[in-house]
């Protein structure tokens, strides 16, 4: 998907490596990774999260991509073999997943440069010029060219994608402190207090953890931070402030529109933010678009019938996939996922039904999360103030009820 703008570029890709972290135990989004890692948990009905950064790397012509996934990592696994078995190799594009191969620790990954670290020997196989390191956590639309651009024009050891946010919010994030130039002159991982933007009060520049590094810097940084003892091995925490004191150039890409407003990203950590970017999908003028034609959200395709209709069923502002069966039921801004069935004098609203669910007849469901596989039975009532469900649930800070992904253990034939 070259195009004459990134054209100068074209050799700079093919030096490129991604690497994409997948490996985190997504305690904070429990209970959604009780039974699965965060990246694959399902996001806009029809996608797994780690879709998004995935459709980000191929649209920006980033074809060497290693993954390093960990905790609970088969169903991702399975998907990303799936649906992401899109690369030529006698064209040098590849995609290989890199599970904890124990050469550098018998440990699982440690901290996010740790994972990056282990994997050396994967990654010099390809012998990049450039790094970037992605989490799969997030849900955003990004051109790598242009981060890639300013990496280069500013000759950057390490670019930092950042952007503003609110000051009571950037506590959860590394704050970084920049100049004119956009150099980094300050940055704090999850400050207690954090800094704000000169003349932008109540915002703090909070770092995406998205970055590129020349592939020499990366090495003789991480090989550093590996030989000490005392470090968490974690970029925001140890490798970059660590750069800073060494006077390294490392510069911000600002993620912002040219008024300087900060384009739509999403950490969906939590279950109310994951809750309120789905939710974002079915207003009437998204943040998030998934229907722009020339950035297309791929994902794995499975052979599943249409939608059907048995009787008369009410549907408005909501999303709805294929292969899910409606009875006379009534259903609004709502992401129904494939499979699900929905029976008689049901009413869902403002919730995420994940697939293959089973609604019962007279259900009423509001501000809810159904997770995989969950049967509702018949007249039962789930809302925070109200639940009748009689299996495990979970209710967030928000509001937000969690039933959570029905499994049981098989017992053969």
């Amino acid at each position: 998907m070259s195009s004459q703008k990134y054209q100068n570029l074209d050799e700079i890709l093919r030096q490129t490596v991604v690497c994409i972290l997948a490996g985190g135990k997504g305690e904070r989004l429990m209970p959604l990774t009780e039974h699965r890692a965060k990246p694959a948990v399902t996001f806009g009905a029809k996608y797994r999260v780690i879709d998004f950064v995935m459709s980000n790397c191929v649209n920006s012509d980033l074809n060497k991509i290693y993954i390093f996934p960990q905790h609970l990592n088969q169903s991702l696994n399975e998907h990303l073999l799936a649906g992401w078995n899109i690369f030529h190799t006698e064209r040098d594009q590849f995609m290989r997943i890199v599970s904890p191969q124990g050469r550098v620790s018998d440990a699982w990954y440690t901290g996010t440069a740790a994972s990056v670290h282990e994997n050396f020997h994967s990654i010099g196989i390809a012998d990049p010029k450039y790094v970037i390191v992605l989490s799969s956590d997030q849900i955003y639309k990004m051109d790598y060219r242009e981060v890639l651009q300013s990496h280069i024009d500013t000759k950057a050891e390490l670019t930092i994608v950042a952007l503003p946010v609110k000051q009571s919010e950037a506590h959860r994030y590394g704050v970084l402190k920049i100049d004119k130039r956009r150099r980094i002159k300050g940055f704090v991982e999850k400050p207690t207090v954090p800094e704000e933007i000169p003349g932008r009060p109540g915002e703090s520049l909070a770092s995406t953890a998205i970055y590129i590094f020349n592939s020499k810097t990366l090495v003789e940084t991480l090989n550093q931070d590996r030989a000490i003892k005392t470090s968490s091995h974690d970029f925001g925490k140890d490798v970059i402030p660590r750069m800073l004191r060494q006077k390294r150039r490392v510069f911000a890409y600002l993620f912002q529109d040219q008024a300087g407003r900060p384009k739509h990203w999403v950490d969906i950590g939590n279950p109310d933010a994951f809750f309120e970017a789905n939710m974002d999908l079915v207003s009437s003028r998204p943040k998030f678009d998934l229907y722009d034609k020339s950035w297309p959200w791929r994902t794995c395709q499975s052979p599943i019938p249409p939608q059907k209709f048995v009787s008369r069923a009410k549907i408005e502002s909501s999303v709805v996939s294929d292969g899910c069966v409606f009875g006379n039921c009534t259903i609004k801004k709502a992401i129904i996922s494939p499979k699900v069935k929905i029976g008689d004098e049901t009413t869902i609203s403002d919730s995420i039904i994940m697939g293959c669910a089973q609604i019962g007849d007279n259900v009423r469901i509001s501000r809810a999360i159904i997770d995989k596989y969950s049967v509702i039975p018949d007249n039962t009532v789930i809302d925070a103030e109200s639940t009748d469900y009689q299996g495990d649930f979970t209710i967030t800070p928000s509001g937000i009820v969690i039933i959570p992904r029905k499994c049981s253990e098989w017992a053969g034939r």
